[in-house]
């Protein structure tokens, strides 16, 4: 639960980081092919703070989650969207907590890979 937690958390933090999009696809890319998958990165000029994934294809983020995501907490957000894909969540309907954490562990080891170790203290949670 700390997991899911620290998680909802990185998308709430404001900072005074605004990322171009260009940036974004380029970390985004670089973690999708550690992931071993080929995902298209989409952005949603909405101003509120969201990612999702859309098919097996394609993440989907917010411009909102862009103004305030340090590359780190964009990072984060996006190896949890991996790992739904990995995890073939896009197969149901409606999500489930299951589905979170199985996500959100996913994208912490996707993370890790990159050598994202340290976001928000997650290498300290006794659990992983």
């Amino acid at each position: 639960m700390r997991l899911l937690i620290g998680i909802s958390l990185s998308v709430l933090i404001f900072t005074c980081w605004a990322m171009s999009l260009d940036k974004a696809k380029a970390l985004f890319s670089h973690l999708a092919n550690k992931s071993g998958y080929h995902v298209e990165l989409k952005l949603d000029e909405a101003k509120y703070v969201n990612a999702w994934i859309d098919s097996p294809y394609r993440v989907t983020i917010t411009q909102g989650l862009l103004d305030i995501s340090t590359d780190a907490e964009l990072i984060l957000v996006m190896g949890h969207e991996l790992g739904h894909i990995d995890r073939q969540h896009y197969r149901t309907v409606k999500g489930s907590y299951k589905q979170e954490m199985d996500a959100d562990v996913t994208g912490y080891y996707y993370c890790k890979q990159l050598g994202y170790t340290n976001i928000f203290n997650l290498s300290n949670l006794p659990y992983l």
